[in-house]
């Protein structure tokens, strides 16, 4: 009897194990998703067509990413003119400069805290062949929720230059997804009045950045695009930053300030300002 007793027990045991493996892999998963990344995020490049002009990009991933379910707020980076390239041999261009090369460096914040939450980002960096359409960027996005677990409430989209006025024009045409825009060095140049009517109507919030001495781009770009869209008496007032220095070659690059995790306004960076906002 006490051996019909002991095989018993050893029996239950054995199913009961698979039982128990499950569950602690549930216990595991509650844990690490409540966990506070401290890793830098992971760089990893690809060779892809996102669509006929968007060809490659650099992903910026959080290091726990994996061991996790939640999703995560979406970063998109629109690079410059001197970042277009094929996608592959030419890919590392984007890591010369703003968020790529702070995910390159280990720079970027693995975390952040805003309203008493925690938060990674995942950051995408496309590279295009020519010329930025908002279809492009949407393109983009779209790639990205069906790649990752993004949390489509938190989408954000900022760019440098011809990548800022591709991100001005995307906010106008996007207000209903994206939750905020941070555009450097460039703004919406054409319909600028009503592009800053949507924007504010589409409760869209703004944060702009320019150089006073731009010589390529003239500061006045930026100074427009706040105003036109302040003019409209928006919810959220856009906000502009003009840096009165030069930082390099024609006076351009305000985006490596901009991009510091270090450099804060009210302290604020410029992602813990972008996360304070969702869709």
């Amino acid at each position: 009897m006490r051996v019909a007793n002991l095989c018993l027990a050893i029996a239950g045991a054995f199913f009961l194990l698979p039982a128990c493996q499950k569950d602690a892999a549930v216990i595991t998963k509650a844990i690490v998703k409540d966990t506070v990344e401290s890793a830098p995020p992971q760089l990893k490049g690809v060779t892809v067509n996102i669509n006929a002009n968007a060809v490659g990009y650099f992903a910026g991933i959080p290091a726990m990413y994996n061991e996790t379910t939640k999703r995560y707020p979406l970063l998109i980076y629109i690079p410059g003119l001197g970042h277009f390239g094929n996608g592959d041999s030419e890919l590392p261009l984007l890591l010369s400069d703003g968020i790529p090369a702070l995910l390159d460096t280990k720079k970027f914040p693995a975390n952040l805290k805003v309203g008493g939450v925690n938060f990674s980002f995942i950051v995408l960096a496309p590279q295009f062949k020519t010329y930025i359409s908002n279809d492009d960027i949407q393109t983009v996005i779209n790639y990205a929720k069906a790649t990752w677990r993004i949390d489509t409430s938190r989408i954000y989209v900022t760019g440098f230059s011809l990548g800022g006025r591709a991100v001005a024009d995307f906010g106008a045409y996007n207000t209903a997804t994206i939750a905020a825009i941070v555009p450097i060095s460039g703004a919406a140049t054409w319909d600028v009045d009503l592009k800053g009517e949507t924007i504010a109507k589409g409760k869209l919030p703004v944060w702009a950045f320019h150089n006073l001495e731009d010589q390529l781009i003239p500061v006045e770009e930026s100074k427009s695009f706040v105003a036109a869209i302040n003019s409209h008496n928006p919810t959220i007032p856009a906000k502009l930053t003009i840096f009165p220095f030069s930082q390099a070659i024609l006076k351009h690059d305000a985006w490596t300030t901009a991009c510091d995790p270090t450099y804060k306004e009210n302290g604020m960076n410029i992602y813990e300002w972008m996360l304070q906002f969702k869709k």
